[in-house]
């Protein structure tokens, strides 16, 4: 029986909400692709094992670092487990 159950709605409507008021209306344009600045995601290791398995929307990039909706994963081992913060990117 498979009693957790991820929201991934939910948390696509955090970030999407993160992105827009946490922008500033500044974003990239690359010929007609618009890039927003996005948040990096952090979750620790047993929730970033869970999505791995269970989401559809979770990829890596071409260096082998996790993703979710387009965001960057980080591992942070003192948040419990289905718990995620949202940080911006400091680039």
């Amino acid at each position: 029986m498979n009693i957790i159950e991820v929201n991934f709605e939910k948390l696509k409507k955090y970030i999407d909400e993160y992105i827009l008021y946490n922008n500033d209306g500044i974003c990239l344009s690359v010929g007609t692709v618009i890039a927003y600045d996005k948040p990096i995601i952090l979750m620790n290791n047993d929730t970033l094992n869970f999505l791995k398995t269970k989401n559809k929307y979770f990829t890596t990039n071409n260096t082998n670092v996790p993703m979710v909706f387009g965001c960057y994963i980080a591992v942070a081992e003192w948040l419990p487990f289905g718990e995620v913060e949202l940080k911006w990117n400091m680039n």
